[in-house]
């Protein structure tokens, strides 16, 4: 947005820089309060955006540029039309269609009483109606562009935005099926062991009742072992 800015600005320079050197003999302390305030409002703009004043700042750059161009001595500055195009182009660019719609109002009444003061022909009136028509046509197609475009971005950031969750989700399901899992498993081994340790102790003091004497402190001793075994097996 910033390199984007930059590439405005430097644009309105070199136009009014055309301007001012066209109208250089007719310089008024009028001219230059008006291009001052226009300048002003340029400059300001980027603190607004998204912002309802957007449309009140591009609303004073057309009237700021159309007291720079107001008729001295009928004389037609060539570049006014330019100028105003690109006033035109910043505000369907950054402000919705029903705003820039204002700005177009504004600037359009504006023009017409500039081509009341000023001496045109009619071939010249002809050109600048037809190029400014199809400005403004261009400039409406590529507001609807950048309008589906936004929609696209917007259902796909949407999309994206679901898919990151669902996919959160799911990492957190599986981890908690592998957690469970490993549970079961270690609930069944932890039976089976227990099992398998009774049927031993069993075992055991079935032998050390038919084993020889000098056999059974072995038993016994077998026998402690696998109780403590199948003690901590309970804990657990």
């Amino acid at each position: 947005m910033k390199k984007l800015y930059l590439i405005w600005l430097m644009i309105y320079f070199l136009v009014w820089a055309l301007a001012f050197r066209e109208a250089n003999s007719l310089l008024t302390i009028e001219r230059l309060l008006s291009v001052s305030l226009f300048f002003i409002m340029l400059f300001i703009l980027p603190l607004f955006e998204g912002k309802r004043l957007q449309t009140g700042i591009f609303c004073m750059m057309v009237l700021a540029a159309t007291a720079f161009f107001y008729p001295y001595e009928h004389d037609l500055n060539p570049y006014v039309l330019l100028i105003q195009v690109l006033i035109i182009a910043e505000a369907v660019y950054y402000l919705p269609r029903l705003k820039s719609y204002i700005v177009i109002v504004i600037q359009v009444v504006s023009m017409l009483w500039l081509a009341t003061e000023f001496s045109i022909t009619l071939p010249d009136l002809v050109w600048a109606s037809t190029f400014y028509l199809l400005t403004l046509i261009a400039l409406f197609y590529f507001q609807s562009i950048m309008k589906q475009k936004n929609e696209v971005k917007m259902k796909y950031d949407a999309l994206l935005d679901e898919y990151r969750k669902m996919k959160r989700q799911l990492v957190i399901e599986e981890e908690q099926t592998r957690q469970d899992e490993r549970m079961m498993i270690g609930h069944e081994i932890h039976d089976s062991v227990g099992h398998n340790l009774t049927a031993l102790l069993v075992q055991f003091e079935a032998f050390r009742l038919t084993a020889a004497k000098q056999d059974q402190e072995k038993i016994e001793k077998l026998k402690t072992l696998a109780e403590q075994s199948l003690e901590e097996t309970r804990r657990q």
